[in-house]
């Protein structure tokens, strides 16, 4: 199973003590390294014995996996779970696949200890199918996911299709890609009661049938440099969600695009009370639809809010450098470099060199270097938004405008998210 990458598919500043030390954590010395030399379901060499080795003595531990071993690992049974401290990091999330072919969830975490750190990467996840937290599960324990794929799992009657994070437990993830997830209620695409840091990551074509089918939150939710786009609900929060009043949310050089809701307003990001704090700078929201209107927000962001783009008055945004009531000129959602979709500006977009310091991190949401000039004005800022406007790269990219088009195209064809496929084979 590979991707297509031809098709359009579906560094944090230490914003939060608690998120901080999750990305500061050193590697942990392993106990034991167990080696995946096969793709078979069970015995040895499998998968499956390499993770009850782990949970037979004290880690942390190491699965590593056998040099040129590529392909999909296909399921029988749901995997035990995981309850050592463990590094798992593969040879790629297009190399290698963990699919549950619908047995169960595909990867549950849950430390004996509380502080235990899990490290993955270079991995796909897929096909997961249980009553909740389809995907991953991080149910106790601390998560290091980095650039893996979490696709194409779903839950059969509550929440959490791709990954899952409980109230005891943290999660960082970077440069991963989560996408056609579906969760019966909430949460299709990330379900987060914990700390949750994500950057650069897409989190693109999620479903709902309650609420956030992007990402929904009721903990520490920080989201930079990252693209949430495409994901739809049938009532509430297609992009973001935040729960209650527990729940608070910082975003840095986000774009968040082309979400939907059916039955509430909102589409982009929805808070359930005023009383949610939120600190957004650079972020783009924009082609958000609620019944094919755009409806960004359902209640303004804040009380900080600086250098953002709208399209519409919904968000509320109030500072001097923000901008509502503005196309931000993108174009599809698509890979364009690094190893995320994302959503490049077109030129001339009003997002271009807008974005300023405290939220100018060093590199965007493909690695590439950031501040870049990308207008006529001497002196370069970032832009607003995931992705640096780079001249002479990305103005050729598409030079034959087959994959160009700006928000209001994209809004001409939203109707029908919920049918849409990331493009995997």
């Amino acid at each position: 199973m590979r991707l297509d990458r031809h098709l359009p598919v579906r560094r944090l500043r230490p914003i939060l003590g608690c998120i901080a030390a999750l990305l500061l954590l050193p590697s942990a010395s392993p106990g034991a390294t167990f080696t995946v030399d096969n793709l078979n379901d069970s015995g040895a060499g499998s998968l499956r014995q390499a993770i009850l080795d782990v949970n037979a003595s004290t880690g942390p531990h190491v699965i590593a996996f056998a040099a040129g071993l590529n392909g999909t690992i296909e399921l029988a049974s749901a995997l035990p779970s995981i309850r050592e401290p463990l590094d798992m990091h593969g040879p790629g999330a297009e190399e290698l696949f963990i699919d549950a072919n619908r047995h169960g969830r595909v990867l549950e975490l849950n430390a004996r200890q509380l502080n235990s750190l899990f490290s993955l990467s270079g991995l796909s996840f897929t096909g997961g199918s249980a009553s909740t937290h389809a995907g991953i599960w991080v149910a106790n324990g601390r998560l290091l996911l980095e650039d893996a794929y979490i696709i194409d799992n779903s839950t059969t009657s509550l929440a959490g299709g791709g990954l899952s994070v409980e109230s005891l437990a943290e999660a960082t993830v970077r440069r991963t890609w989560i996408a056609n997830n579906f969760a019966m209620t909430s949460g299709g695409g990330i379900f987060s009661r914990g700390n949750l840091l994500v950057d650069q990551s897409s989190i693109y074509s999620n479903r709902s049938l309650l609420s956030g089918a992007g990402l929904w939150g009721d903990g520490t939710i920080t989201v930079t440099e990252s693209t949430i786009s495409n994901n739809f609900t049938d009532q509430q929060g297609g992009g973001i969600y935040l729960f209650s009043a527990t729940a608070q949310a910082t975003l840095y050089s986000v774009t968040i695009v082309n979400n939907s809701s059916l039955t509430v307003d909102g589409a982009g990001f929805f808070k359930s009370t005023d009383s949610i704090p939120v600190e957004a700078g650079a972020v783009i929201l924009a082609g958000n639809l609620h019944n094919l209107v755009e409806s960004n927000c359902n209640r303004s962001l804040g009380p900080i809010d600086q250098h953002n783009l709208s399209g519409d008055e919904s968000c509320g945004f109030s500072g001097a450098s923000d901008r509502q009531n503005t196309d931000p000129r993108l174009r599809i959602v698509q890979f364009n470099g690094g190893p995320t979709p994302s959503a490049v500006p077109l030129p001339g977009s009003p997002v271009i060199d807008q974005g300023a310091a405290p939220f100018c991190i060093n590199v965007d949401q493909r690695g590439w270097t950031r501040p870049v000039d990308g207008d006529d004005v001497p002196g370069a800022e970032c832009d607003i938004g995931s992705i640096e406007y780079t001249p002479g790269i990305d103005n050729l990219i598409f030079s034959d405008s087959f994959e160009d088009g700006t928000t209001s195209r994209w809004s001409a064809t939203v109707g029908n998210l919920s049918a849409e496929e990331p493009a995997v084979q």
